[in-house]
């Protein structure tokens, strides 16, 4: 088990990279929407629902590293124990998406509609914390053993081949899950993913995935030059 001032160095990394990363991504965030679901841009909107997606940020980054470091209590290989911290933090992850996506959209929110979308979100938060928190760090070390760069720019590269990875492997999944936060009716995500399907083609699925991949490949490197920051250097989850 960690101690307390485990407790307050993750809680100051959560906070510096959740603001750095808003600031930078949130207009990403807002582009991937509008074209996964095909609607026009108004640029004015870019910063809607910043606050939700500010606190999404806090919020995921603590829960992912602390359900980390409590899993490695249980001697499980670190890529198993990324893929579970996602999967725990897309419970969180959902209502906080689907306020976000509401205000971007100017649409109602509504308290039943706050989970709609929950098994895409936890599907795509475990893929997507496997790429952060264990290909990431992997990756890095690898390139930082095999070739004479600078810290900097070793990862940069690892943040780049990580979040363009995980993105690609987990974009189908945050496509259904933003269509269906975004629509009045609820639909069943197969149902839901036929129909993107009928209507757009295949291609669809992967709209707005330069927007997003750019916006996690941003997000990797604020967060381990977060770690670096607080924990010294260190890159271990």
């Amino acid at each position: 088990m960690y101690k307390q001032n485990e407790t307050i160095k993750i809680l100051k990394v959560s906070g510096l990279a959740s603001f750095f990363e808003i600031i930078i991504t949130q207009p990403l965030i807002y582009f991937k929407n509008i074209s996964q679901i095909n609607t026009k841009p108004i640029l004015k909107n870019m910063y809607n629902g910043s606050i939700s997606s500010g606190s999404l940020v806090f919020v995921l980054n603590n829960i992912q590293l602390f359900s980390c470091k409590l899993l490695q209590d249980y001697s499980l290989h670190n890529s198993v124990v990324a893929l579970m911290s996602g999967g725990i933090s897309g419970i969180i992850a959902c209502p906080l998406e689907y306020f976000m996506i509401c205000y971007q959209l100017k649409k109602n929110i509504t308290i039943p509609n706050l989970f709609r979308g929950l098994g895409m979100t936890c599907c795509r938060e475990s893929l997507y914390t496997f790429g952060t928190l264990y290909l990431c760090p992997l990756t890095h070390n690898k390139i930082r053993r095999s070739y004479n760069i600078s810290e900097n720019i070793s990862l940069l590269f690892a943040s780049t081949i990580s979040g363009t990875l995980s993105a690609s492997l987990s974009h189908p999944f945050d496509t259904i899950k933003t269509h269906q936060q975004s629509k009045i009716k609820h639909i069943l995500p197969y149902e839901q993913l036929i129909s993107v399907i009928n209507l757009y083609g295949y291609k669809s699925l992967y709209n707005g995935l330069l927007f997003r991949s750019s916006k996690i490949v941003i997000a990797n490197f604020i967060l381990y030059k977060s770690m670096q920051s607080i924990y010294k250097n260190d890159m271990s989850i």
